[in-house]
């Protein structure tokens, strides 16, 4: 997770402003978090091409995944359970690998999409962030005490605590992440396609040396 909590960079006074149109106000920042998505659209067609080679591979694999997908919509479980009816050795050595490093950088995907972004008018260079539940949550309660008249000397003191920042450097560096995944899942999607004449074992060896994959080998 690149982003840091708000009140550990910044005063608790510093001042910060959260609207829909916000991230207008920082175009640089807003240009890496599109630039993350538009990779990790390019990683999910890289995925859907891992599932059609897996497919290719054994008619059982196609019951799997049915089953899979009849009991959840989760695609990494009907890739895995494809693969694990397929793969042996090292070649689902490696798959478990980028299974294991893509259920960590969906995460960070999911945030960019699901949360809600704010400025702090002295920051240019940052961006707050928060769950969109926990916004939602502390909407609910300060309209509440505002629709009963109560008076609150810290409305924003609860919000506080549930604020992240986005550094751009923070935000570079998820982009370099999903970048590099995109590379590894195309690694991936190339070793398991049945391409003839392809030789598999330099693929497979570049696929395992990569240092980004070596946290997930097992």
């Amino acid at each position: 997770m690149a982003r840091k909590a708000f009140l550990d960079l910044v005063p608790p006074e510093t001042a910060y402003y959260i609207n829909s149109d916000c991230l207008a106000e920082r175009p640089v920042l807003a240009a890496v978090i599109a630039g993350c998505l538009a990779t990790w659209s390019q990683v999910e067609v890289e995925l859907s091409l891992t599932l059609a080679a897996i497919l290719d591979s054994r008619t059982d694999a196609g019951v799997a995944v049915y089953l899979s997908i009849k009991a959840s919509n989760a695609q990494r479980e009907a890739l895995s359970n494809a693969a694990l009816t397929t793969l042996s050795g090292d070649e689902l050595r490696a798959f478990k690998a980028v299974m294991s490093f893509h259920q960590v950088l969906v995460r960070d995907r999911n945030d960019l999409v699901h949360g809600i972004f704010g400025v702090m008018p002295d920051h240019p260079n940052s961006l707050i962030w928060i769950p969109s539940a926990k916004h939602a949550a502390w909407l609910t309660r300060a309209n509440q005490r505002a629709w009963s008249l109560e008076f609150d000397p810290d409305p924003h003191g609860p919000l506080r605590k549930e604020l992240f920042i986005y550094t751009l450097e923070d935000l570079f560096e998820l982009k370099i992440s999903f970048i590099e995944f995109f590379n590894i899942t195309t690694q991936l999607q190339m070793l398991l396609a049945p391409i003839p004449n392809l030789p598999k074992a330099p693929i497979l060896q570049k696929l395992l040396s990569r240092p980004s994959l070596r946290t997930y080998l097992t």
